[in-house]
């Protein structure tokens, strides 16, 4: 039986059918980045200074500087908060009913687990 021997790896060729395409492509994408650079530096250069764009309405009103709204914290429009009777009622409420959810729980436990044998005493 003959051994196969794996073929030998070679580098691509430099002269691809591929990669004349690519660098026309890199080309021309290089000289249409030039080109707008070129166009962008030459609107700079003129004799006159540059200008910042004119507002379409030049005649808005000034704004106080504490009329602006506030961003993050929006004012509050739900119930109010409760008084010390209400929150130690909501308190004691909250505390029974985690009692009780956690005796039901312990109990359902419970009565899931098999019953286990029981254990002979030993002396």
């Amino acid at each position: 039986m003959s051994m196969m021997r794996p073929r030998k790896r070679t580098c691509p060729s430099l002269r691809s059918p591929v990669r004349p395409a690519f660098g026309l492509l890199a080309r021309s994408a290089f000289a249409a980045s030039m080109l707008a650079a070129a166009a962008g530096l030459s609107a700079c250069s003129g004799d006159s200074t540059l200008t910042l764009p004119v507002p379409p309405h030049p005649d808005v009103p000034e704004v106080a500087h504490d009329s602006y709204p506030t961003i993050g914290a929006t004012p509050h429009t739900g119930r109010p908060a409760l008084n010390e009777a209400q929150r130690a009622r909501l308190q004691g409420d909250l505390e029974r009913a985690s009692k009780t959810n956690s005796a039901k729980a312990q109990a359902a436990a419970q009565a899931s687990t098999p019953a286990a044998e029981p254990q002979p005493a030993t002396n």
